[in-house]
């Protein structure tokens, strides 16, 4: 069981308890007499109020659907980067960071003395004159994003009900200990969250991911919560398809 499905059981049941103490408080009171139908319908109201209110939070959370990492469904997520050629007769990649900042991976392309890059968010395009040099320079990168040992990375997608990527999004990690960022999505919805550098993210449960749409404003707030879930040692790497209801 969950921590969110516990935490509405409970207040279900706490509900449900102090509408029975108020009900026996009232009765004793006033000596009034229920018959075992009108209780029934008592509670059922009740649990009505409750199944509507609950679906109506579940409704307009932001939904996750976690997919093991290396698998078929986490490569139909994230490009895997190609090197084409430009129309200046140069060739080219465009490599999306997995499990590190995208600063942190810049050194494997240096130098580059026939060619440059330009870096984005958590993305970088390499520009190079030799197919076989840009080839190099892209496994360099894929073969030096790994995860720093002791730390976490969360990594996924964000789309609507259709399937429409959230560009430029930003997606926070919450919980009992609030993760500082601004981790955007890119121009596909994707995003990657390195969680290193002091211990910020511990092991531990109650953690939640933020949604903000780029669209959001001070006075027009526009975000999505999603369930509780947890960070774990024996899983350092987390990949998740997250479905906002917009």
């Amino acid at each position: 069981m969950t921590i969110s499905i516990l935490l509405i059981f409970l207040s279900g049941l706490l509900m449900l308890l102090a509408m029975g103490s108020i009900l026996y408080w009232g009765i004793a009171k006033s000596r009034l007499r229920f018959s075992i139908r009108q209780l029934l319908a008592l509670f059922t109201f009740v649990a009505i109020v409750l199944a509507s209110t609950f679906s109506y939070r579940r409704a307009t959370m932001a939904q996750l659907e976690w997919i093991p990492a290396s698998s078929p469904q986490e490569s139909q997520l994230f490009s895997k980067g190609t090197v084409s050629t430009g129309p200046d007769g140069k060739y080219l990649f465009e490599y999306c960071s997995k499990r590190k900042s995208i600063q942190s991976l810049l050194k494997e392309l240096s130098p580059i003395t026939n060619g440059g890059y330009r870096v984005g968010y958590q993305t970088v395009t390499v520009t190079v004159e030799e197919q076989a040099f840009a080839e190099e320079l892209l496994q360099k990168l894929q073969d030096a994003d790994t995860i720093v040992p002791g730390s976490f990375v969360i990594r996924g997608k964000v789309i609507d009900r259709e399937g429409t990527p959230l560009v430029g999004a930003t997606v926070d990690l919450m919980g009992p200990y609030v993760y500082i960022n601004h981790f955007q999505t890119r121009e596909d919805g994707t995003f990657t969250m390195p969680l290193v550098e002091g211990g910020k993210a511990p092991p531990g449960l109650g953690y939640y991911l933020r949604i903000r749409a780029k669209e959001e404003t001070a006075t027009n707030p526009i975000r999505w919560n999603t369930s509780y879930f947890s960070l774990d040692k024996a899983q350092p790497e987390l990949v998740v398809k997250i479905v906002v209801p917009q």
